[in-house]
């Protein structure tokens, strides 16, 4: 082609890739609001109440094996024996008293990327099973109030998916009603476009067309979405396997998708101005 300026689309470049991008942003704050809301609750501790009668080394091998689970971060072994005011010849003996008839708790930590209302129960029932171990209590009232807000964050989290693709659909719709006529297989064809229709083959121009047009946004999009990284008003996520290079990929990917579509639809589409058009611009010549 002569001007391979022409085969860019700016309408369909520019408005699919600031939109993908900004549904991208969007994304990390709602993960960011997940992560605060995961944190608030942290930490999540099991109260694990032990037999009675378990020596040192049996009470050190409960710990060991509560804390090898990978949904454990720490375990702390507590014996709440109250405080000793009498002689120090009888303490000894106070000591004893009280290790005989109160059992020893170990507090066992959640870590923090476990905690979630569906594995706290789950793990409540691996520590019941450990060998030694009498009973597990868990605060229930602070697991229902994470159901509760992690419930609203979802909804309003489905609210945006959803509101962004009817979005969508409609700016697709909108750029494949104002496709070019320029771009579109019957003028190319008819007018000549580069030599498609004598020595080219019209495919050939369809694909220079798509590759510019995706091309065009990919990068647009890079940059887009890098500057919005840098300037996000919120802290960097943590996020669950996943990182900010997965943002960028997969915003790309998306926006080089919905253009490619485009493109490939608006190649095909019937056009009523070809005519006209043929003969105020004759085909070129190379």
């Amino acid at each position: 082609m002569k001007k391979l300026g022409w085969s860019l689309y700016w309408a369909l470049v520019v408005i699919i890739t600031f939109s993908v991008a900004f549904y991208s942003l969007f994304q990390i704050h709602f993960q960011e609001v997940r992560r605060q809301i995961e944190y608030t609750e942290y930490p999540m501790r099991y109260a694990v109440e032990l037999q009675l009668g378990l020596d040192s080394q049996q009470v050190n091998a409960i710990s060991s094996t509560i804390l090898a689970m990978k949904e454990i971060s720490s375990t702390q072994l507590d014996l709440p024996i109250p405080e000793w005011t009498g002689p120090n010849t009888q303490q000894p003996d106070w000591e004893r008293v009280w290790k005989t008839h109160l059992p020893p708790v170990l507090y066992a930590t959640l870590a923090w990327e476990e905690t979630v209302p569906e594995t706290v129960p789950r793990v409540a029932r691996l520590i019941r099973g450990v060998t030694g171990v009498t009973q597990v209590l868990w605060d229930e009232e602070r697991v229902d109030a994470l159901v509760t807000r992690l419930e609203q964050w979802r909804r309003t989290q489905t609210f945006f998916s959803l509101f962004f693709f009817f979005y969508m659909a409609a700016i697709v719709g909108g750029l494949l009603s104002n496709y070019p006529v320029r771009l579109r297989r019957h003028y190319v064809v008819r007018t000549g476009l580069g030599g498609a229709g004598s020595q080219i083959s019209p495919e050939k121009v369809w694909m220079q067309i798509t590759t510019m047009n995706v091309l065009a946004a990919v990068i647009l999009y890079a940059l887009i979405y890098g500057i919005g990284s840098f300037l996000f008003p919120f802290a960097p996520p943590s996020l669950r396997g996943s990182s900010p290079g997965n943002g960028w990929l997969e915003g790309a990917m998306v926006s080089g998708a919905l253009v490619a579509a485009v493109c490939l639809v608006g190649w095909w589409a019937p056009s009523e101005e070809v005519d006209a058009v043929t003969v105020t611009r004759p085909p070129a010549l190379f």
